[in-house]
């Protein structure tokens, strides 16, 4: 064979390959936890299923109710659900590798939760441009305290912010 190839853009299948790996989303939440639901969109808001987060937290601290790694799926319509420690005094962070159909190669961003919840204290890393900063800042989903939600988008009007690592 000579010349070039295209990329493979139909695969992988990450729900199938890692049925066993996956958090459940109906998993109860511990103590001293929130959950982080979202939609994973396309730059035509269309939700992109069968796509992976791997969610990163090495200072959680609370063993089994969060560990330091979890990996989400996304259902059909980009729909996801994750767990991580309650914001009391303190913001929280996490950083997310999305892993999708269709991307060359994977992206990294991060989700903040503002100290006691609050979006407008989330502390945000000063090189990400002000006007876009709310796309790494979860907010409460509704009057339930103990859900959060971050959506991300990966084109377009509104895209997260990703980073080159």
């Amino acid at each position: 064979m000579s010349g070039l190839t295209p990329s493979q853009t139909i695969g992988p299948f990450f729900i199938e390959g890692l049925k066993w790996a996956i958090e459940a989303p109906e998993r109860p939440l511990a103590p001293g936890t929130v959950r982080i639901v979202g939609r994973l969109t396309d730059v035509n808001g269309n939700g992109a299923g069968d796509a992976l987060l791997e969610i990163w937290q090495p200072a959680a601290q609370l063993g089994e109710a969060i560990p330091g790694f979890q990996r989400a799926a996304t259902d059909d319509d980009g729909r996801f659900s994750f767990r991580v420690p309650a914001p009391g005094a303190n913001q929280v962070t996490a950083d997310v590798t999305i892993l999708t159909r269709g991307l060359q190669r994977h992206v990294f961003t991060r989700v903040h939760i503002g100290p006691e919840g609050d979006p407008a204290r989330a502390v945000v890393p000063t090189n990400v441009p002000s006007e876009r900063r709310t796309t790494l800042i979860a907010k409460r989903s509704g009057s339930d305290p103990y859900t959060f939600e971050w959506n991300v988008r990966l084109r377009g009007t509104d895209e997260t912010v990703f980073f080159d690592l």
